[in-house]
């Protein structure tokens, strides 16, 4: 097995390393990463790689596709090495809830995946099939190694293949397309304009994670009204989550591995809320887990009195 540090792949393309030792990686280095790893796979012989490096999401992406098909290994801080599959998309995909909205220029792919999804379920995540003469952008908060699984399954399949990052433009890291150049940004407003639209055609289900703003700024919600309700009505009920511990003491404390989002939050569960849907501007983003459910249906109802 070849071990690749994100120094070694600077090295690879003529980068200077600066004194401590931290590369910062521009989008414009991924057709010198990607010319660099294809050589480097055809001339040794050992048929996996560990990248054990942390990287921007559209690099490990680049780096999946350029050397494939041998097997890759993703580094990650919890789990130790992780292989990442060669699967291929197939119908309305399954292993995860995919969620897809083709828009004039791209296919936007969204899917929920929880932050603990032991590593041998990787197998299990077939993506569904899209256009093929348009890209994909990916639209997760879901670990790397889980985004990274879906856009190689993308790979030969598609125009490019794109993913969206916590900040910045979503960066084209595969492109089978002469038009679209490696490292092409993808308008970060042609994005959200995109995902509103998905938003606004997808039903919100019970035990989801939106994004919603009521004039003060986007924050998540827990979808809490039942699926067939939502599908009948303009409005949802809600339980706000904050990030924020002032009144930690009124509200249940969650964990990343409970909500699939990125930091420590608090479920406000005695502030719940019936929310207009053209209130909620972005979703679904994550899924709790039925434990989390669970506890935080039961703490509403001891907010409301309801001690059964």
């Amino acid at each position: 097995m070849v071990t690749l540090t994100d120094t070694n792949l600077a090295e690879m393309i003529g980068e200077d390393i600066p004194g401590d030792r931290r590369v910062y990686w521009q989008r414009e280095d991924l057709p010198a990463v990607t010319i660099a790893l294809r050589t480097l796979r055809l001339s040794i012989s050992d048929d996996s790689f560990l990248i054990d490096a942390v990287m921007p999401y559209w690099l490990y992406i680049c780096i999946l596709a350029a050397l494939a098909p041998k097997s890759v290994l993703l580094n990650s801080p919890n789990f130790g090495p992780i292989a990442v599959p060669q699967n291929k998309p197939e119908g309305s995909g399954r292993g995860v809830s995919f969620k897809t909205f083709e828009d004039e220029h791209f296919t936007l792919v969204q899917f929920l995946s929880p932050r603990t999804l032991p590593a041998e379920q990787l197998a299990t995540i077939v993506p569904p099939a899209v256009n093929p003469n348009k890209g994909v952008v990916i639209a997760s908060t879901a670990p790397y190694w889980v985004i990274g699984t879906v856009a190689l399954a993308y790979a030969k399949s598609a125009a490019w293949v794109a993913c969206t990052q916590k900040y910045g433009d979503a960066i084209v890291a595969v492109s089978n397309d002469k038009a679209t150049a490696l490292g092409t940004e993808i308008d970060r407003l042609a994005v959200s304009n995109v995902v509103q639209k998905a938003s606004r055609a997808a039903i919100p289900k019970r035990g989801e994670i939106w994004l919603f703003d009521e004039g003060y700024g986007q924050h998540p919600c827990l979808i809490l009204s039942p699926t067939s309700r939502n599908e009948q009505s303009n409005d949802v009920l809600m339980v706000p989550f904050t990030s924020s511990p002032t009144h930690a003491h009124r509200h249940l404390a969650v964990a990343p591995r409970q909500t699939g989002l990125s930091n420590d939050s608090y479920a406000q569960f005695s502030n719940i809320s019936r929310l207009g849907k053209e209130q909620l501007i972005q979703g679904p983003v994550s899924e709790v887990t039925a434990d989390l459910l669970a506890d935080i249906v039961r703490h509403v109802r001891l907010a409301i009195g309801d001690a059964a």
